[in-house]
């Protein structure tokens, strides 16, 4: 999916894994993320093919300093859960995405055993003010299958392929709980697709 030469933005890069993955590649990348500490690990982390990339600090949400199209693909991996209009950034990403273009992603699904035995076990020993699955405070969307497809439909993408991800259960019980804690989306932008 990632051709040497294209080029890809890791969109909330954080700790820049992602930026590895793709740099390997041979991807030409732009790392954004809304924290500077981030972009620092991430720069520090990657050291030498750091220099290959284009670090960027900034709202995730606003891609304004990209044409239309300039992206061959875009990752964004554990961010939309936590923004309060997914809509906002679906839309900036279908623009600056070529047609034909690639978006990976993630989000958590709804009714997720995992997650909900997380938020149980952490409002249980909230009890007794011990603070665990932090992130579950900031995390405001859960969004089912088929309300993904309609999303970025609404873009100009469609969903090509899903796959579960679930770093909280051992691999012998995933097949007993219906849905893992995110899930990971490969959309691509239509051919003759306008941004939204």
């Amino acid at each position: 999916m990632v051709v040497a030469g294209q080029r890809w933005l890791d969109l909330g890069c954080g700790s820049g894994v992602f930026t590895r993955v793709l740099l390997d590649r041979g991807a030409c990348v732009a790392a954004l993320d809304g924290s500077r500490a981030m972009l620092d690990a991430a720069k520090v982390a990657l050291e030498g093919p750091a220099v290959q990339v284009d670090w960027i600090h900034g709202d995730v949400r606003d891609l304004s300093r990209f044409e239309d199209g300039h992206f061959d693909g875009i990752v964004c991996f554990s961010v939309i859960e936590y923004l309060p209009d997914a809509s906002r950034l679906i839309g900036e990403v279908s623009r600056v995405l070529r047609n034909d273009g690639f978006f990976i992603f993630s989000v958590p699904p709804n009714f997720s055993l995992s997650r909900g035995l997380q938020k149980l076990v952490r409002k249980f020993l909230g009890l007794f003010g011990v603070n665990v699955f932090e992130y579950l405070s900031v995390s405001i969307l859960e969004i089912s299958r088929t309300g993904v497809e309609s999303l970025v439909r609404n873009f100009g993408m469609s969903v090509m392929d899903v796959r579960g991800f679930d770093s909280c259960v051992p691999a012998w019980m995933r097949l007993v709980i219906s849905r893992p804690a995110l899930m990971i989306y490969v959309a691509r932008k239509d051919q003759n697709a306008t941004a939204g």
